[in-house]
């Protein structure tokens, strides 16, 4: 993640406007004129300067990485995610670029399914407690269709009764083992 350094920008701009406060209270014409042009020779400067350090239009890492993480799932899963690094490249692509309608998302962290067949249910509301136990069922659902759950590295879910996880791209899914049962752990 790059830093953007807005502060500074404010502080700047904050000083600018000083400076045009004081070149429009100027009598002379000359200096006002100079102040402009000065002011605009700075803009069209830092603008130059900056540009190829700021210029985003090639960098495709999140989209990339939204694609890579939708090309793992198998057909009709249900994905649990964990962050906003997850949800709002896969929400791009869902919604952007029309990708995967057929996976259930699900964002464990942030309170909500992100976006659940193709119309986008949302299980919004109530504490902390009463989302969680409703994320506990939509897993709960999903196992009892047979649909294979994958989760992110972190996920809350991710060795949750007793199953252990496999890698499998840039997601993991469980690999079966003894211990409690869904049910038990709502």
């Amino acid at each position: 993640m790059e830093p953007f350094y807005l502060p500074a920008y404010v502080v700047v701009a904050l000083w600018t406007a000083f400076g045009f406060a004081a070149a429009l209270n100027l009598k002379k014409r000359w200096m006002m004129e100079g102040t402009a042009v000065l002011v605009i020779a700075c803009a069209v400067w830092t603008a130059v300067v900056n540009f190829t350090s700021c210029d985003k239009s090639g960098d495709f890492l999140a989209r990339d990485f939204g694609a890579n993480v939708l090309s793992t799932p198998a057909q009709g899963s249900a994905v649990f995610v964990a962050g906003d690094a997850y949800v709002f490249p896969l929400a791009y692509m869902r919604y952007v670029e029309g990708g995967r309608p057929d996976l259930k998302i699900y964002d464990y962290d942030d309170y909500g399914i992100v976006f659940g067949g193709s119309t986008g249910d949302m299980i919004m509301g109530g504490d902390a407690d009463s989302f969680r136990r409703k994320t506990f069922a939509a897993f709960a659902d999903a196992k009892k269709t047979g649909a294979k759950t994958y989760f992110v590295l972190g996920s809350a879910l991710m060795n949750a009764f007793g199953t252990a996880c496999v890698q499998q791209g840039l997601l993991y899914t469980e690999k079966i083992e003894t211990g409690a049962t869904v049910s038990e752990a709502i």
